[in-house]
Formats: C-alpha cells, structure tokens, sequence
C-alpha cells in the first residue's frame, strides 16, 4: 500500500465532505489521533476492514483511496492487481 497516496486521498475526500477528522474517527471506530497518522502516512499496515470502513463513510470505493483506481465512484474501468502483480 502506498501510504502516501491512501493518506492524500482519504484527506482529500473527507474535506470535500466537509467531515471533521474527529468524526470520522468516531464513525469508522478508531482514534482521531491514529487516522491523522493516517492521512499524514505515517501509520503502517492498515486492515482493510479499514480501508472499507473509511470508503464506505466517504462514498468512495476502497481502490479509490488505495490508489489503484482514479476513479472515486466505481463507475469506469477500475485497474487492480493479481495476486501474482498482474495488472487485471
């Protein structure tokens, strides 16, 4: 995961919503301290339960903010990888 990316974008996203980190820390059950770790990339290894957690509360889709896709809503092509580092 690049954390870089995942930490911009979940920034990004939650300031287009106008959603203040405390609450989205509350809603997604973890401490606003830890998600700002997040969106500054200094926190390692986030679960993807997370990650879906997070997309879910922002309306966005979890490749989304891991940077595998460009494209927030899921509604064009959605580039991912195989578990062998294919690109699908």
């Amino acid at each position: 995961m690049n954390t870089n990316v995942f930490g911009n974008r979940l920034h990004l996203s939650r300031r287009d919503l106008h959603i203040k980190l405390i609450d989205l820390a509350a809603q997604v059950g973890v401490s606003q301290s830890y998600l700002s770790k997040i969106e500054t990339g200094r926190a390692k290894n986030v679960s993807f339960d997370l990650v879906e957690a997070l997309a879910k509360a922002l309306g966005v889709r979890p490749e989304y903010l891991l940077g595998w896709s460009d494209d927030p809503l899921g509604e064009g092509n959605t580039i991912s990888s195989a578990a062998d580092g294919r690109v699908v």
